[in-house]
Order: structure tokens, then C-alpha cells, then sequence
């Protein structure tokens, strides 16, 4: 690996994820990546992660040009790994407090970092004036969605360019793709879980409802998640939701008795 840009005038972007080891974590970054590299074609963007299941989906797209796995989220002795490069910007999309004291040796003409209400007043100390903070609530002090933050970090980079080119990109192609393997084991799951727990030969609809998505803007209780798949179950009689409104109205009667 060559430790400075292959050419000068290549602009070359660190993307830091630090939003953990879980795959949907790391796939909500994709489309910032995606358009990273849409905005700024000529850009080497070197990926960092935490975990294998960032490498996997890097291994399934091609808008990454380098990934390199960090042992943990960012500690100290990152440091060496990410300076392997000199770049334009570094883009950090979490915020931890113990990072802070590491930015100033970062091999980096300008960063990116996610921030807190606490942090605003960093860039107008001397070392970190270099920094740009892109909070991680909007104006009304609501959390914003990871998606549509890892998109603002992007957008802080060059925000005139950003804002004209983001409507025409095509975020299909940002999708990571499945492996044949992963769809054999998923058909293979669905094909024993189904068997196993359903006595029927017929039909069946196969509604994925997947809770507690502390990355959206918004969830469920988890009163709320039974009360949306109870809802679900009626829109189609073979779903089993006149079963549910039977066995209902049953246990009201009997309340009533």
C-alpha cells in the first residue's frame, strides 16, 4: 500500500463509520459513500470500519476504492493505519469524547465530524480550526435519521456541488448486492422456519416487520410493533386476521360476562 496519493491531483477522502458492528449500522452508510463518490468522481475514498460486517458489504460494491477494519472506535492506536494517507478531508461519522484530542494529528487538511450541543464551540480553539461540526439533531433539536446524517457530512465537504448534483443520482445502484450464498441460507431458514411452525400447504404472504431500529428518526414501543402486526394480519382474511378479531371479540364478551 502507497503511503501518500497515487496523484496529486486526485482528491483523497477518509470515510471513518463508527456506528458499529451490526450490518444494518454499516449498511445506512452505503448511500453516503455512493454519493460521495458520484459528487466527486475523481476522489480515492478510503473506507475504515468497525467489525466484519462492513468488510463483507465493501466486498459487494464498487464505490469504495480501499476498506481498511479499525480494532474498535478509533482508538489511539488507529492512528498509524489512517496515516498511511495524506488527506483532504476525513469525514467521522460519531461522535465519542475521547476522539477529540486525536483530531489534531490527523493527516488531514479539513475534517468532518458529528457533534453535540457541547462541541459547537471547538473550531474557534487554535488546533481545531480545521474542524467542521455537523450536528446530530436538526434546528428543532430532533435526532436526525443516520442516513440522512452520513448525507450532511458528505454535503459539508462542498455543499454548492452536493446541492446541485444530489437529485440526479440514482441511489439504486448504491444497493449492496446479495451473494448467492446469502440467498441460499435465507431460503433455506424461511424454508424450515416456515415447515416447522405452519401446518399448511397453501400460499403464504411473508411480511418482515423488523423492530427497534434505534438508527431511524422515528420507532415503535413494543406495544406499538404487536399492535402494527395485529393490523397487518387484517388486511387479508388468509393472514389469520379474522382469527385474531374472533378470538378478540371473544375474550371481550367474556370480559363483559
Amino acid at each position: 500500500m502507497k503511503s501518500k496519493s497515487a496523484a496529486a491531483d486526485k482528491m483523497v477522502v477518509g470515510f471513518v463509520h463508527l456506528y458499529g458492528y451490526g450490518l444494518g449500522d454499516n449498511v445506512i452508510a452505503m448511500e453516503a459513500i455512493y454519493a460521495l463518490k458520484q459528487i466527486h468522481p475523481n476522489a480515492k475514498v478510503v473506507l475504515f470500519g468497525v467489525g466484519g460486517a462492513m468488510e463483507r458489504l465493501v466486498s459487494q460494491v464498487d464505490f469504495v476504492d480501499e476498506y481498511h477494519s479499525l480494532e474498535g472506535y478509533l482508538p489511539e492506536e488507529s492512528l498509524p493505519k489512517i496515516n498511511k494517507y495524506t488527506y483532504d478531508y476525513i469525514i467521522i461519522t460519531k461522535f465519542y469524547s475521547h476522539i477529540f484530542p486525536l483530531l489534531p494529528r490527523l493527516n488531514a487538511r479539513k475534517i468532518i465530524i458529528a457533534c453535540k450541543g457541547a462541541n459547537v464551540l471547538l473550531p474557534l480553539l487554535p488546533r481545531y480550526r480545521h474542524i467542521r461540526l455537523v450536528p446530530m439533531r436538526n434546528l428543532l433539536l430532533q435526532k436526525v435519521g443516520i442516513r440522512a446524517h452520513c448525507l450532511k457530512m458528505v454535503r459539508a465537504m462542498d455543499k454548492k456541488s452536493y446541492d446541485e448534483r444530489i437529485k440526479d443520482i440514482d441511489f439504486d445502484k448504491a444497493r449492496v448486492k446479495t451473494t448467492q450464498e446469502n440467498k441460499e441460507f435465507v431460503d433455506e431458514f424461511l424454508r424450515h422456519s416456515i415447515s416447522s411452525n405452519i401446518g399448511t400447504s397453501e400460499s403464504l404472504a411473508l411480511i418482515l416487520v423488523n423492530p427497534f431500529s434505534i438508527m431511524c428518526g422515528h420507532t415503535l414501543s413494543l406495544d406499538g410493533y404487536f399492535r402494527l402486526m395485529r393490523a397487518i394480519t387484517t388486511l387479508n382474511p388468509k393472514w389469520g386476521g379474522g382469527q385474531l378479531q374472533k378470538s378478540k371479540d371473544k375474550r371481550t364478551r367474556n370480559d363483559k360476562i
